[in-house]
């Protein structure tokens, strides 16, 4: 078995960023939900809570309009106090 020599410190450091945490959790924030259509058009789906729920809204609209798979992507961007879109997700 080889140790490395660093592996306490290591597992220190993912501790610590498991307990401070790693950036927004996604599942709770808010996003702008954004079909991107064939015809280069943009259409907004209004706001959601999570990252799932943007996924499924922009999916669920596609399907409803009739879109294939490859036809259409979807934006989810993410909402702060700052910013309309401070990140964005696919």
């Amino acid at each position: 078995m080889v140790r490395r020599k660093n592996s306490g410190a290591l597992l220190a450091c993912l501790l610590a960023l498991g307990w401070l945490g790693c950036g927004p959790d996604l599942d709770q924030a808010t996003f702008q939900v954004r079909l991107n259509l064939p015809d280069g058009t943009v259409e907004d789906l209004g706001e959601v809570k999570g990252i799932t729920r943007c996924r499924e809204k922009a999916a669920t609209r596609a399907l409803y309009i009739n879109l294939r798979e490859g036809q259409w992507s979807h934006v989810c961007c993410l909402q702060t106090p700052d910013a309309d879109c401070a990140e964005q997700y696919q």
